[in-house]
């Protein structure tokens, strides 16, 4: 085998003396050439040149330095050697490159597949969506065309209740129409949040005022936990009041004459920091385990709101999902089947309004 050698300090000083390194130097060549008796041995005799001269020691056994009659011969061989690791260097730098090169194609490759499935997703989401919209529309837009025709022709006596009819089915279109230019609103950017520092018992307060006749017509029960000390905290009192009050309206709608709903403040540790909950917990019909996952989608209903025929768009809780992402806060649910639910509001508390 082959040994390479090379100095790390200079072996002679300025005026051409040997250095001490130069021993220690030589008597580690004498070592490697005395135990391992490698068949050629190459020395770099100045390890800072640009293009550096060796020398090639070939019978070890008498340990003497080349004679000048063989030097020819021993350059082509020294040449050879150090083509040959010059090689094997750029060998291993273009391997290395190939490498890096084809994980940097797999990564391109995964991350346009990745873009490609969701612009398929987002045009089969915006397919559904119109869809979606289209059947959502249709429903109040036939009635009010039908009650409009009764009015005209149907029978007189029963005016009121058609006019009471239109009513409703326009209420309910307003509502549809509120809402997707919400959700429109939200995807394309133009809904920011215009924060303000406010406190959540004041909304909470606020809306059981707004709800005190709807509530007293459903012999509806509203309990509060009020924290008084709840810090205030950076949020867009409109967007999280309209999050509250489609949860508020939930309870409302899916409680039966009779129940509780209890709206609950206070503070609470999690994930490392600190939040300000509103809890809105019912005693209505709950919320099946097999729904729980899917009531944060656009458009959904569960089976609960076509048995009862609860008016409403499925987009309320879409709504208040995206309002609180805006608000790097979130929304849970708790529920179980016929024991009611409880939908929380988690608002991160600045550490420099609660001091």
């Amino acid at each position: 085998y082959a040994a390479y050698y090379a100095p790390m300090r200079p072996l002679t000083s300025p005026s051409g003396e040997p250095t001490k390194a130069a021993y220690i130097f030589t008597t580690a060549i004498l070592g490697l050439i005395k135990n391992h008796k490698p068949d050629m041995l190459v020395v770099a005799m100045d390890s800072k040149a640009p293009t550096f001269r060796a020398e090639i020691y070939p019978e070890y056994k008498a340990h003497r330095p080349p004679m000048p009659d063989d030097m020819p011969v021993q350059r082509d061989r020294i040449d050879q050697i150090l083509v040959a690791i010059e090689n094997a260097t750029l060998y291993d730098r273009l391997r290395k490159h190939s490498s890096d090169l084809e994980q940097t194609v797999q990564d391109r490759t995964a991350e346009l597949a990745a873009a490609l499935e969701q612009a398929r997703s987002a045009g089969r989401f915006k397919t559904q969506f119109v869809a979606d919209v289209s059947h959502e529309l249709r429903t109040p837009l036939a009635n009010i065309r039908l009650y409009l025709e009764l009015l005209n022709f149907g029978n007189p006596d029963r005016a009121q209740e058609y006019l009471d009819t239109l009513t409703r089915e326009t209420d309910r279109l307003v509502i549809l129409i509120e809402d997707l230019l919400a959700i429109s609103r939200f995807d394309t950017g133009t809904s920011m949040p215009n924060f303000q520092t406010e406190n959540l018992n004041l909304i909470a307060q606020g809306l059981i005022e707004d709800r005190q006749r709807l509530l007293a017509e459903q012999s509806l029960e509203v309990e509060t936990e009020i924290d008084d000390d709840l810090p205030d905290v950076h949020m867009d009192e409109k967007m999280i009041t309209q999050a509250v009050s489609h949860i508020l309206t939930n309870a409302m709608q899916y409680t039966r004459p009779g129940g509780v709903i209890t709206i609950t403040t206070e503070t609470r540790k999690s994930e490392g920091g600190d939040w300000a909950l509103l809890t809105i917990a019912d005693t209505g019909i709950g919320i099946p385990p097999e729904e729980q996952g899917r009531v944060f989608e656009r458009f959904y209903r569960g089976k609960a709101s076509r048995l009862l025929s609860v008016p409403g768009t499925g987009l309320g809780l879409a709504i208040t999902k995206e309002i609180l992402d805006r608000h790097s806060g979130r929304v849970t649910l708790e529920s179980e089947a016929d024991s009611g639910s409880r939908f929380s509001i988690w608002l991160p508390i600045d550490p420099a309004l609660s001091n």
